[in-house]
């Protein structure tokens, strides 16, 4: 391997990844579409967003 290929691997590695955090982010978002008022007050519960914090971890 060379710093070259090493490069456009990482490169490559991190538009893949930026493309799954943005899909996974997208599903959030579209969840609160499909949920009715109390499972969103639910999922945003379980999710940590209610106490003022982040919890989960991505």
């Amino acid at each position: 391997m060379t710093e070259a290929s090493l490069q456009a691997s990482l490169a490559q590695i991190a538009q893949i990844q930026g493309k799954l955090r943005q899909t996974h982010l997208a599903a959030h978002l579209q969840q609160i579409d499909v949920l009715s008022a109390e499972q969103v007050t639910l999922y945003v519960k379980l999710r940590g967003y209610d106490a003022g914090g982040h919890d989960h971890h991505h």
